[in-house]
């Protein structure tokens, strides 16, 4: 009710009970329209957020995958080498660069 009117509906007249309707209807509409804006306006800001987040997380995304099959075909790579032989070669390079360094002096 109004400020005007505190009067209880009971004892308001007709046209006054029909004025405070109408005051009341305009003020749920305009709520009923800033409340749309506002959704409408939160909408816009989601989907232009969701436009420029989403290609970038994306792009992220298929940097990961590229570097996890590097690792991957790292990680096979390193599965094919013999260390066994590869550490006998390292020993064997050892006693022949021993041997080179006696015959030099050193």
């Amino acid at each position: 009710m109004s400020e005007k009117n505190n009067k209880n509906p009971d004892l308001m007249s007709d046209h006054e009970l029909l004025a405070e309707l109408v005051r009341m209807n305009r003020r749920r509409h305009t709520l009923g329209i800033i409340l749309s804006v506002l959704g409408i306006a939160l909408i816009v800001v989601v989907f232009a957020a969701g436009s420029i987040v989403l290609p970038r997380m994306m792009k992220s995304v298929e940097e990961i995958s590229q570097l996890t099959e590097q690792g991957r075909t790292s990680l096979e790579s390193l599965d094919k080498i013999n260390f066994d032989t590869l550490n006998q070669g390292i020993e064997d390079f050892a006693a022949v660069a021993k041997k080179l360094a006696s015959w030099f002096g050193k």
